[in-house]
């Protein structure tokens, strides 16, 4: 059975959650965490919420 990909609105509760996972993401692909990527991710998002995302992979579509 394939697994189910469910696709969701970002909403304000889950900023917090997606940008850990970003970070994650991030440093996973080699980023040195040296730099608080969070402040600039929160402004980000906040912004613009209105994409989708991915709850299999966290990606946006």
């Amino acid at each position: 059975m394939k697994p189910l990909i469910i696709y969701q609105k970002l909403t304000e509760d889950k900023i917090e959650t997606f940008i850990q996972m970003r970070i994650n993401q991030l440093l996973e692909e080699g980023a040195t965490g040296d730099i608080d990527l969070a402040p600039a991710l929160r402004d980000y998002f906040v912004k613009n919420k209105n994409f989708m995302q991915c709850s299999l992979c966290g990606k946006d579509v």
